[in-house]
Formats: C-alpha cells, sequence, structure tokens
C-alpha cells in the first residue's frame, strides 16, 4: 500500500535526477517518461476526488 505523498516523493526525485541527467543521455528517456506517468496519475487522482458540482 502507497501513502498518500508517495507519488509526489517520486515525482521530486525524478525532476532531481532529471536535474543531473545530462541531455543525450540514454537513460533520460526513461526518467521523463515515468515522471509524465506519475504526473498524470496524480492529475486523475485529484480529478476523481472534486465533489461534483451541482445546480
Amino acid at each position: 500500500m502507497l501513502a498518500a505523498g508517495d507519488d509526489a516523493l517520486a515525482v521530486s526525485c525524478l525532476d532531481h535526477a532529471l536535474d543531473r541527467c545530462p541531455p543525450g543521455e540514454p537513460e533520460r528517456v526513461w526518467l521523463v517518461t515515468h515522471r509524465l506517468r506519475i504526473r498524470d496519475s496524480l492529475g486523475t487522482r485529484a480529478h476523481r476526488r472534486r465533489p461534483a458540482v451541482t445546480g
């Protein structure tokens, strides 16, 4: 089971790694891909938690 802040922490760690990964480095593609997946997941969960607007 993941804690509430695990995804945000993962994004922060990936940001940190990207800051240190030079352009053209093959691992950069992996970092960017996984960062985007996690950010998308965070956005989807935040959207699901919003209360429905009525009337």
